[in-house]
């Protein structure tokens, strides 16, 4: 039984909110936020949502009015000084709030963390942490609705649905439950659309898009008698293409979809030495834990990494731990 004793507490004590994700937010870390806030108004405090990059454009449609704000260089902490409490969502390493997170860490506001990844939460005065929750807005959705008692409307309930639909892949992995199924279907009596939702995360994909996906799947490279399977993509590609970071995101889905092929990587360069890498597994191997070696961490079949080196040494390096890995070990 989850303990949502702490975060009722700080949110009946306190009236002006910040709420904020991890760098890229995706759609758990915007929709657990989205859906937050909405809780919080009605209840007659003031919620604001900042991130430390901008709201990827698949995600918009979620906040139509562009209200949400995000980190830019040189910016000071002025606009935070009233606010009593922060609440990081799906996140649970204050590195991982880049530039907003060195501007916010001075301030006296008290700090809450809620999340599902397989990690501690060192900078929290309070938190919430279950890895076996498919998303962290399942936990905002029992803190405002089962605990809290409050009512959703549209905008909250199409946040909510978001973050499941991404989260499970589609409810596809593993992590689809029967209570995140029934949850779902509790925001489509909601009134939300889910086709619409559909066709805003992944059918207005550019046309840029398209042509760097054809360009990145030239890269793949195959090891482990053919379980390990990777893509590399280097700034000369971004730059040839017109692509950004935030058309990676669903790339490593395709190294992963190869039959036989149980570790899927996904590199990509957006800076000189400084390689972002996405871990996938299909069915038994922890690519959590096999992230720690590389300062990473995530889910069991889902984890990131940040390796501050040239493109192709973080590939050797990975790659060849791969091997080791996957020799090493048995499938369950």
């Amino acid at each position: 039984m989850r303990n949502y004793a702490p975060l009722l507490d700080v949110v009946r004590s306190r009236d002006r909110f910040l709420l904020t994700s991890h760098l890229f937010p995706d759609g758990d870390g915007l929709g657990s936020a989205i859906a937050l806030a909405g809780g919080l108004r009605k209840l007659g405090k003031d919620a604001l949502i900042f991130m430390p990059s901008p709201v990827p454009a698949r995600y918009a449609f979620l906040d139509p009015e562009g209200e949400i704000g995000h980190w830019k260089s040189g910016m000071d902490a002025s606009g935070f000084q009233d606010r009593e409490a922060l609440f990081v969502l799906d996140c649970s390493a204050w590195d991982r709030l880049d530039g907003l997170g060195r501007l916010l860490a001075p301030l006296p506001m008290l700090k809450v963390c809620i999340d599902h990844h397989k990690s501690a939460c060192e900078f929290a005065d309070a938190s919430l942490l279950d890895v076996s929750a498919a998303a962290t807005a399942e936990m905002v959705y029992e803190l405002v609705v089962e605990q809290a008692g409050l009512g959703l409307d549209g905008t909250m309930a199409q946040a909510i649905y978001a973050a499941l639909v991404t989260e499970t892949g589609g409810f596809q992995y593993s992590n689809t439950t029967p209570r995140v199924l029934r949850l779902a279907a509790d925001m489509l009596d909601c009134g939300v659309s889910a086709d619409r939702v559909d066709i805003e995360l992944y059918q207005r994909n550019p046309a840029h898009q398209i042509r760097f996906l054809a360009r990145s799947l030239d890269t793949l490279g195959l090891g482990a008698s053919g379980k390990m399977a990777w893509v590399a993509v280097g700034m000369e590609l971004f730059r040839a293409t017109g692509a950004t970071a935030e058309d990676t995101v669903s790339l490593v889905g395709y190294p992963r979809s190869i039959d036989g092929v149980e570790l899927a990587l996904m590199f990509f360069e957006d800076y000189p030495n400084s390689v972002k890498i996405s871990f996938r597994s299909k069915s038994w191997f922890d690519v959590a834990e096999f992230a720690r070696q590389f300062g990473g961490g995530g889910h069991v079949r889902a984890a990131g990494a940040l390796m501050k080196m040239p493109l192709a040494e973080a590939v050797k390096r990975v790659t060849e731990a791969g091997e080791k890995a996957l020799e090493q070990t048995p499938a369950a």
